[in-house]
């Protein structure tokens, strides 16, 4: 099976496994009132839509938590990702000075990604790749709740992701979706840490089974309100800037 018929299948696995979820589970799947997402998250609409046409390297992997629920989201950005579901093309970020998004993570990614040299507004890039760990939605609005045994459920689907990119490198926003990253691309090892934010400022040298292409993960905060309370913006731009210099180092 080549990549694309692989991305293919694993996008209608992932739809699948949440479409048999009963209606009192914590996640769903996208219903036919808002699009059948095409894509394996509606994330990969942001960086790396249309995979499956190219199958482009993957420079930068970018792995979030979940994506919440998209019925919480404004109604224009909702409009407009359900057009971009449709077929239209569409930019997923439409103005970054009037974010319609509704996610801090968005406005916060936009100016972390300009430190790695992207300008992840305005354009998109075949070399990036964004999805969430976790490939459900929320039933509710609330960001509390999820869990990585939730998550966990995908790691079997994460894992074959990862086999068909062969990312270079794995960006994991949050202590939660790192751990997930680590658990299900680092064979036999266990998470060598107790205090997350300083195992950041440790640069630990990681990298993914070569199975899954053998790259740099790299353990960072959560960019949104929550995770910039407790490592603000200013020190994460530190962090990024370290992940692009290591690259450059490497060169």
């Amino acid at each position: 099976m080549n990549k694309r018929e692989a991305y293919e299948s694993l996008v209608q696995d992932a739809r699948e496994f949440y479409r048999k979820q009963d209606g009192s589970s914590f996640l769903m799947p996208l219903d036919k009132t808002f699009g059948v997402c095409k894509e394996i998250n509606l994330y990969t609409y942001w960086q790396g839509r249309g995979y499956a046409k190219t199958t482009p390297e993957i420079k930068y992997l970018l792995v979030g938590q979940d994506w919440g629920n998209p019925y919480s989201a404004p109604k224009t950005f909702q409009d407009r990702i359900r057009e971009i579901i449709s077929g239209k093309d569409l930019p997923y970020i439409s103005d970054e000075k009037k974010m319609d998004s509704g996610f801090q993570t968005d406005k916060n990614l936009i100016e972390l990604f300009r430190h790695l040299g992207y300008e992840i507004a305005q354009q998109q890039y075949d070399e990036l790749f964004f999805t969430n760990f976790c490939l459900g939605y929320r039933r509710k609005e609330s960001s509390r709740g999820m869990t990585k045994k939730r998550m966990n459920k995908d790691m079997k689907r994460f894992q074959e992701l990862c086999i068909i990119l062969q990312p270079k490198n794995i960006l994991c926003l949050g202590r939660m979706s790192f751990e997930c990253v680590y658990k299900a691309l680092v064979k036999g090892s266990r998470i060598p840490y107790k205090g997350y934010m300083k195992y950041i400022e440790e640069h630990p040298q990681i990298k993914a089974d070569l199975a899954y292409g053998g790259g740099v993960i790299y353990p960072l905060a959560h960019c949104g309100s929550l995770g910039i309370r407790n490592r603000p913006l200013e020190q994460q731009i530190k962090d990024w800037k370290r992940v692009g210099g290591d690259l450059h180092a490497m060169r």
